[in-house]
């Protein structure tokens, strides 16, 4: 059963149209519903329908919810941004292949341990993948030197080594898709005949999340009919690091004069007061599309009285760190024992608070499970360990024909032997070009005579003499433990395991032991998969909790420095973090703790500017903070 307003914006007929919908509103209803509309009641072909989002799951729970539904409903072509780029690739006939994600992800990590030797400065090589998506999105790195004030000078590097590699190897990374195709409809105007108008009706969702580059393609894509049906919150708009802006739904009737505007601002999900304080946050940006956040009938609480009673939401101002992780202790256990909850987030603004808070936790005895966590992390190291052990088994068996260069490159310094790039001037790597490319350098042919001894002798041995001999004479696990401390007990445990599964293979090649070995190292990507039934808490950044909801929510450390961040300078910037507070706030359906900590009188720690609007003081004078009576609460 739709309410008024969703169904209006789902019976919406042809032309453009944007749809405003607030957190808990119901949209993707409302997107399902449409799509049935245009089938059934104004003669859409359903093969002439695409609907696009940004995640395969998304995409997956629109398809299932209109299986059925109406005629022609498996003919609806529901895909993601990055699978509608290579579909165009494909169908153009022009050949590439996309770097895997762990590709991506390794050979990042690597270029991080070679710039950052001290492992305290060391950025994290999501942090650095991020990054690069961000700059490919925007577009792109041949057509724009790296020139960001604020970015390190040595991640510009890291990008143009990422891109050197990416040439040498042929492969086209997955975030310079959206570019090429775009370049691609611009340039060739058969190829353009080909795509522009393929699809009569486009709709997507998310659209807040979209960038330049997929904004322009998807116009080009809708054609002369103009039939682009967009779905987002201006206020939810948080990827700015990929490109995203809110400014594309701010200016959609402007791109497209004859769209049509609706708004769907109840929110199904949370609680009055948690809507009133959610909204009081977000109502400080300007540039956002003015609305009115309510529940069912228009009801929204009044700010100060949700305050005072601290029902649906608690402010706290913590005397010092030790104070707020025993606040969050204190409160789960009470709402385990109340039984009245039967979800909870803890949601950080980094993932290295949530280590922080994974180990306090943990120590107290609070059931919780994380991206960041122990499982996820000990999975994680399983992979990589057996990924470099089986390029090392794979080297030692065909270092004398020839192997790929990234293979090489993968356990060259692993553990490190001092040897650079330039041994590997080609595509193949040989045992006699390396020892070749050693001429006048009595040092490093030394090294490469012991690097290729240590491969002379893995290759005969079976897989429980292999494990042992790269963990120990070879210097791999040593390498390793220098490179992770807080890795060493995990490795040591892991090296003992594989030790243990290779003595039960004695018959096996090194090779197919750890391909096997590989092949069962499971991967959880997605924390909404981990289903440890004692977890009550689920950790996670604010930027992971989008599209959850829960019923408890804790949001801790709300200061100056975390939320807005230090990097957070331009006003842009500082809107953003204030959109990433929102969205941590409005996951919560019954119970928001917003959490800040005072400091002591010595060392005062402002909290965020972002919780003025609930009447906390964010200005430090003197040493102190200013109080604002009831609306402080501790």
């Amino acid at each position: 059963m739709l309410s008024p307003s969703q169904r209006a914006a789902a019976t919406h007929g042809t032309g453009p149209c944007e749809v405003i919908a607030g957190p808990g509103s119901g949209k993707t209803t409302v997107l399902v519903s449409r799509i049935r509309h245009l089938a059934e009641n104004c003669g859409a072909d359903p093969a002439g329908i695409l609907v696009l989002t940004f995640t395969r799951a998304a995409a997956d729970v629109m398809r299932r919810r209109s299986a059925g539904s109406y005629s022609g409903a498996g003919q609806v072509t529901f895909s993601t941004f990055h699978a509608l780029f290579l579909q165009i690739l494909r169908g153009s006939h022009i050949p590439y292949r996309i770097i895997e994600p762990t590709m991506r992800l390794r050979f990042l990590k690597m270029k991080a341990e070679d710039y950052y030797p001290d492992i305290s400065l060391r950025p994290d090589a999501e942090d650095l993948s991020a990054w690069i998506t961000g700059r490919l999105s925007r577009r792109s790195i041949q057509d724009e030197a790296c020139t960001d004030v604020e970015t390190e000078p040595l991640f510009c590097r890291i990008l143009q080594d990422y891109q050197a590699y990416l040439r040498e190897q042929g492969l086209l990374d997955l975030d310079e898709a959206a570019s090429f195709c775009s370049r691609m409809l611009r340039e060739d105007p058969v190829k353009r005949q080909q795509w522009c108008g393929r699809w009569k009706y486009i709709m997507v969702d998310e659209f807040q999340d979209i960038n330049r580059t997929q904004y322009d393609l998807v116009c080009m894509l809708v054609g002369r009919e103009g039939n682009l049906y967009v779905v987002g919150d201006d206020d939810q708009s948080i990827y700015g690091f990929r490109g995203s802006s809110p400014a594309f739904m701010v200016r959609f009737l402007k791109d497209h004069p004859s769209a049509v505007r609706y708004y769907l601002t109840e929110n199904y999900r949370s609680s009055p007061g948690i809507v009133a304080v959610s909204a009081a946050l977000i109502g400080e940006n300007r540039l956002r599309i003015p609305k009115y956040l309510h529940t069912a009938g228009r009801e929204r609480a009044e700010l100060r009285q949700v305050l005072r009673s601290g029902t649906d939401v608690r402010l706290i101002g913590a005397p010092d760190s030790h104070a707020q992780t025993a606040c969050v202790i204190d409160a789960l256990r009470e709402a385990i024992r109340e039984g009245s909850f039967h979800s909870a987030a803890l949601i950080t603004r980094t993932h290295r608070q949530l280590r922080a808070w994974m180990h306090d936790l943990e120590e107290a005895g609070i059931p919780c499970r994380s991206p960041v966590g122990p499982d996820h992390g000990a999975e994680r190291l399983r992979a990589e360990v057996l990924e470099d052990m089986l390029a090392y088994a794979r080297t030692a068996g065909e270092i004398e024909a020839g192997v790929p260069r990234a293979q090489v490159l993968r356990i060259l310094n692993r553990p490190d032997r001092g040897l650079g790039r330039d041994l590997l001037p080609g595509p193949v790597c040989s045992a006699s070009s390396l020892v070749g490319n050693c001429r006048g350098r009595a040092a490093t042919r030394r090294s490469v005579k012991a690097f290729l001894r240590d491969l002379d002798t893995l290759r005969s041995l079976p897989p429980v003499y292999f494990v042992r001999y790269l963990c120990g004479p070879c210097g791999y696990m040593q390498d390793r433990i220098r490179r992770e401390p807080a890795c060493e007990q995990a490795l040591r445990c892991l090296v003992q395991e594989l030790i243990e599964e290779a003595g039960r293979s004695p018959e096996q090649s090194s090779v197919r032991f750890l391909q096997q070995a590989l092949g069962s190292a499971g991967k959880t990507e997605d924390p909404a998969q981990d289903t440890r039934e004692d977890a009550f808490l689920e950790l996670c950044t604010m930027h992971a909790c989008k599209g959850r909801e829960f019923d408890l929510v804790f949001a801790p450390d709300l200061n100056e420095g975390s939320i807005p961040s230090r990097r957070s300078l331009d006003p842009d910037s500082l809107e953003e973090e204030r959109r990433l507070l929102y969205v941590t706030a409005t996951r919560a359906a019954k119970r928001l703790y917003l959490i800040y900590v005072e400091g002591t009188s010595r060392n005062r720690r402002a909290p965020s500017r972002f919780l003025a609007p609930l009447g906390v003081s964010t200005a430090v004078r003197n040493g102190d903070h200013a109080r604002h009576g009831p609306l402080y609460m501790v």
